[in-house]
């Protein structure tokens, strides 16, 4: 059995199987930000954390905000979903968007041909919403989010008592 070694910031190394590895890092469980830190290299790959917040740097202030106010989709989330939570236009949206998806900090998801979908991992969630908070956004970003479920639940209901009923019950699987 391989054992990996994994060092919580300075601390001594800690010795792991794959399976308790994986344990570990299940969501739900400790920050994987944290797990993930300490040991190896000097600069931006110390750690996840180190290589995540470079890349962060590197965008405009735009694609910046975009990341940060992602982190209140817990799942997949389409560009009419963002541009609404964002409170952009949907050109600079889209622009920002295709950004972070250039720079692997967002990547797309299955969805349809005319309304493409895209998620963040689960450790780029935990950045960007320690980044939503370090700037004091995140009762906006979840107010925004808490508008946008209200308006798109409200359309879902006209469209489910509509002859588009099946298109807006596979659009709510989406969305769940």
């Amino acid at each position: 059995t391989e054992i990996y070694t994994l060092s919580l910031h300075d601390a001594l190394p800690i010795l792991f199987t794959p399976a308790a590895l994986l344990a570990a890092l299940e969501p739900g469980q400790q920050s994987r930000l944290r797990m993930l830190a300490g040991g190896g290299p000097a600069g931006r790959h110390r750690d996840m954390r180190s290589t995540i917040a470079w890349s962060y740097l590197l965008l405009d202030e735009g694609a910046q905000r975009l990341l940060r106010w992602l982190a209140v989709f817990a799942g997949s989330f389409d560009l009419d979903a963002v541009t609404a939570v964002a409170d952009g236009d949907v050109a600079d949206v889209l622009g920002q968007l295709t950004d972070l998806v250039d720079w692997h900090l967002v990547e797309p998801a299955t969805g349809s041909a005319d309304a493409p979908r895209f998620r963040l991992l689960d450790m780029l969630r935990e950045f960007a919403a320690e980044q939503l908070s370090a700037a004091g956004e995140l009762t906006a970003a979840r107010a925004s989010f808490l508008d946008w479920t209200m308006v798109f639940a409200g359309r879902a209901i006209s469209g489910t008592d509509s002859p588009a009923e099946a298109s807006w019950l596979d659009r709510l699987d989406r969305e769940l």
